[in-house]
């Protein structure tokens, strides 16, 4: 019984960690088309297109960890939290971060510890006391946060005469919206056995691929494979889709490594 009640959250918060670094890696690869693109063209209304609803791909991290570790039935003490979580991620942080990266990115704000915050708890509260939202509510509160976000930014990037990313921020409102449509429907869509398989593979290469693909974007971008040199509406998602096959090959080959998976994936 106890196996049978905890598979579907299980199963839904993979398939949100797998909507989430896809759209992370989404994000950076359509990174370049949008900032170094003109605006107005179409490559640049396509890295708008995938811009707007990748940039779900932070706050829905925080949704995943919310729901993980403040779910009732999971005890976690600060012993553990500081001796075990902590430590985890600071190792892997600075080791990937000083091998095949170039440091770590300052870039955090106070606004947006109060907004990870509120989306940690947004998880929790979801999870355990909505656990099943309606379907066509999400898509439609997907597709609100989705136009919003999208005409938004061609708006101010037309008013400022350059790419403008205000409405791109990921603790905005209207990304707030397209976090919540996400959301919804990772908890509706019904999966196979071998599609569970797949979305719980991925859950769990997901830290690695947070920590490698960066380093895949920029071998790619220096062998001359970058999406703005295509069709930016297909070549986002296509480059996106193979820097995740690299990084899942990664994982494969170090999670056989005991010390390797327990610090550094």
């Amino acid at each position: 019984m106890i196996s049978d009640t905890r598979l579907p959250r299980g199963h839904k918060i993979d398939m949100v960690k797998t909507a989430a670094i896809w759209s992370v890696v989404l994000c950076h690869v359509a990174a370049a088309p949008f900032s170094g693109g003109v605006v107005g063209t179409t490559a640049w209304y396509s890295a708008v297109l995938w811009t707007s609803l990748a940039h779900a791909c932070v706050p829905l991290f925080f949704m995943a960890s919310g729901a993980l570790l403040l779910k009732p039935e999971k005890e976690l003490t600060f012993q553990k939290l500081y001796t075990q979580n902590l430590p985890r991620i600071l190792a892997a942080l600075f080791f990937w971060a000083f091998t095949l990266l170039n440091g770590i990115p300052v870039q955090w704000r106070m606004n947006m510890t109060y907004a990870s915050t509120g989306y940690m708890l947004l998880g929790h509260y979801l999870s355990v006391y909505h656990p099943r939202p309606n379907r066509s509510s999400s898509v439609l509160i997907l597709l609100a946060g989705f136009l919003l976000t999208f005409w938004g930014t061609r708006l101010m990037s037309y008013m400022t005469g350059r790419p403008n990313d205000h409405f791109l921020e990921g603790m905005g409102v209207f990304i707030f919206l397209v976090v919540w449509g996400i959301w919804g429907l990772c908890q509706t869509v019904p999966l196979s056995q071998t599609g569970r398989k797949l979305i719980g593979f991925m859950s769990k290469a997901s830290f690695c691929i947070y920590l490698t693909h960066i380093f895949f974007l920029q071998a790619f971008a220096r062998w001359g494979l970058r999406a703005i040199d295509g069709p930016v509406l297909l070549t986002v998602p296509l480059i996106s889709g193979l820097i995740i096959c690299c990084c899942c090959a990664v994982y494969m080959v170090l999670s056989r490594i005991p010390v390797v998976r327990r610090w550094l994936i």
